[in-house]
């Protein structure tokens, strides 16, 4: 691939997603099994049948001024001529778990205004705007925290309300969430589901809420793994964006992504490349150029594991040839226009230095100064590969 895009935390992976969906073979179907990963845990099924879904409409960080912006709005039409469906995707990056966005909430309803663009405040508004949306209220009530909600008069907002009037039907709300699966399915059960008779809202209601439903961040890299080379930019972006969209620590589980082994050949765009540290449930690898070194060893580089490209191709040189071997002696000389030196303190002079290689390493390898005498003096320092001359 010559042109890749990367998007920037909860919106860049939004982008991703639906640019997976549009350019697929098939998009109804990639859509159909995006939305099938999607749980909804306080109904009797815990999913929803999009199976004959057969022409959506996607719009992307839409407005509906105070009602709030959206994530993601998918407007499903259906072979079988129910009638259409609004699909309220709100996505949320980082540490920030459901309970959290819970306390937030309740922060707003209380008068802190600072929370409105808050997860379940968030969904809550677009439950407002489709009652509204619904003709129950022609001009929005006042309420005493939030005051009173309108579309305003921007011709953008008013043409998406327009074409949201039309799939006002069964509604879904999805939480897009870093949490871990079993915790947003203890959320829904025991904090949401009992909210319905402990709060007095508008539209706050038993049959509204079992509407809600969750994807994880985790679960849809899981099906990035499942269905490999359906969501490659999804899975790219993942990568780029790593923990800053969900951590592989406390509720989620860390999966490899993909199973990588090091000695291994892949494509890195249009270059030959060995695989030199893969750990299992990291997003990214360490690479070197299957190339013939020259003068110095070559520098290996951190990549994203989706972005390469398995081969059956031969490599030209042996992986060994390509790091610095124990017990063996170089010199220490970096060239002119290089960039960093010494890793830790030493007591080395200025290179250029003959050393002996004590732990070789794939991006720095731990050495000892070699004195006149032929032996090693010194303490160790570490040093970049690519500072190291080779004889």
């Amino acid at each position: 691939m010559t042109v890749q895009l990367y998007g920037y935390s909860e919106r860049g992976m939004v982008n991703a997603i639906c640019d997976d969906i549009l350019h697929s073979p098939d998009p109804l179907q990639s859509l159909r099994s995006f939305l099938s990963l999607c749980r909804f845990p306080l109904t009797d099924s815990g999913t929803r049948d999009f199976s004959n879904v057969s022409k959506a409409t996607i719009l992307v960080e839409q407005s509906f001024s105070d009602f709030g912006d959206l994530d993601l709005l998918l407007l499903l039409d259906f072979a079988d001529h129910r009638p259409g469906q609004a699909i309220i995707i709100e996505a949320k990056v980082g540490r920030k778990c459901m309970r959290d966005h819970w306390k937030a909430f309740h922060k707003f309803m209380n008068g802190d205004q600072d929370q409105r663009s808050t997860l379940i405040v968030q969904l809550y508004r677009k439950m407002r705007l489709m009652h509204h949306l619904g003709g129950h209220s022609q001009a929005p009530e006042m309420h005493s925290v939030w005051g009173q909600w309108r579309l305003g008069k921007n011709t953008v907002v008013l043409k998406a309300a327009e074409l949201l009037k039309q799939y006002l039907s069964e509604p879904l709300y999805i939480t897009l969430v870093p949490d871990g699966p079993q915790a947003v399915e203890e959320f829904f059960v025991n904090v949401l589901q009992p909210s319905v008779s402990q709060l007095n809202l508008p539209e706050w209601s038993s049959q509204n809420i079992q509407r809600w439903g969750y994807l994880t961040w985790q679960q849809l890299r899981d099906n990035c793994l499942l269905e490999e080379g359906k969501w490659n930019g999804t899975a790219r972006n993942l990568s780029w964006n790593g923990n800053q969209i969900f951590s592989s620590g406390g509720n989620a589980i860390a999966v490899d992504f993909p199973e990588l082994q090091a000695r291994q050949l892949f494509y890195l765009n249009q270059n030959l490349v060995y695989v030199v540290v893969a750990r299992a449930g990291e997003a990214n690898c360490r690479v070197v150029p299957a190339v013939r070194p020259g003068e110095y060893f070559p520098a290996s580089i951190k990549v994203a594991k989706a972005e390469l490209t398995i081969t059956t191709d031969i490599a030209g040189v042996d992986l060994a040839e390509l790091q610095p071997q124990r017990n063996v002696e170089y010199f220490w000389n970096p060239p002119a226009n290089s960039k960093g030196n010494v890793i830790s303190d030493c007591d080395v002079l200025d290179p250029p230095v003959q050393v002996k290689v004590l732990k070789p390493g794939w991006e720095k390898s731990t050495v000892q100064r070699v004195t006149d005498e032929s032996h090693v003096g010194s303490r160790s320092f570490r040093i970049f590969n690519y500072h190291l001359q080779r004889k």
